[in-house]
């Protein structure tokens, strides 16, 4: 260290503990937008789950809209279609992270996630920034506005009383669900296109994360190697200062050993 204290360098230090709160708070900047990818993750995997099975679901109703079917097959087809419709909600109920219901629009709202520290104390005037999670460059905000819709969605084929069956023993293919098979297929597909649709915004928000870290990452280690120049020593130079004094020590050793000869020698020419 070349500032070990404020007396060898007042504004270096100065400078140098401003840098070194930065680099501590970027840190911190890091984990934060790692666990938003973490965030992220546990609600995409429980999606992708849900995405499968009402897969499944329109795989099962395509083959009960056949009447090459008998009501009794289709009943069948209907066990493993209720169950699949119980998982779903199942999903949608317990996926959490941090305690929080990722998939349940009631307890969700905007996350934000502090990413940086590029504002924060005082600027050059004095004055505090204020905290502002809708323009604050510091904030990245997950938008949910599009998980009620997909709830609903969902809602429409977990919630509501369907079923791949024909309500009456001579029905057919036509007549699935509570008001008929087309009508079934479009709460099917429509729950598909809002599944996709907020997985999008997930996958959208986690790539600008992945970037994030990025940024931070270079942005710590260019502002540790300016606290460096700053407050660390000259390695080379001090080096260099240090094999200069060992030879000037070595040298002048050599001049008083050769200089106490002197007399020793004189005393030789006597005798």
């Amino acid at each position: 260290q070349r500032i070990n204290k404020s007396s060898d360098d007042a504004a270096g230090l100065a400078v140098s503990e401003r840098i070194r709160a930065k680099i501590r708070s970027l840190d911190v900047a890091r984990r934060n937008a790692n666990d938003g990818v973490s965030y992220i993750q546990v609600a995409e995997g429980g999606l992708n789950e849900v995405s499968n099975i009402v897969v499944r679901m329109r795989e099962l109703t395509s083959q009960a809209a056949s009447d090459t079917l008998g009501n009794l097959e289709r009943s069948f087809l209907d066990k493993e279609f209720q169950q699949l419709r119980q998982e779903v909600g199942r999903i949608i109920e317990t996926t959490q992270f941090n305690g929080t219901k990722l998939l349940d629009p009631n307890e969700q709202e905007p996350i934000s996630i502090f990413v940086g520290a590029t504002n924060r104390g005082t600027n050059a005037e004095g004055e505090v920034p204020e905290f502002d999670e809708g323009e604050d460059p510091d904030f990245l905000t997950i938008d949910t506005s599009d998980l009620s819709e997909m709830t609903d969605t969902i809602a429409a084929i977990v919630e509501d009383d369907i079923a791949i069956v024909p309500d009456a023993s001579d029905g057919t293919g036509t007549e699935l669900g509570p008001d008929g098979t087309q009508d079934l297929f479009n709460r099917i597909d429509d729950s598909l296109n809002a599944i996709a649709g907020f997985r999008a915004t997930l996958g959208s928000v986690q790539s600008r994360l992945d970037s994030t870290v990025t940024n931070i990452d270079i942005s710590s280690e260019n502002l540790a190697a300016a606290r460096s120049r700053i407050s660390d020593v000259d390695y080379a130079s001090e080096t260099a200062n240090f094999a200069k004094a060992n030879i000037l020590q070595q040298a002048n050793l050599s001049v008083q050993s050769q200089a106490n000869q002197l007399p020793e020698m004189a005393l030789a020419l006597l005798r």
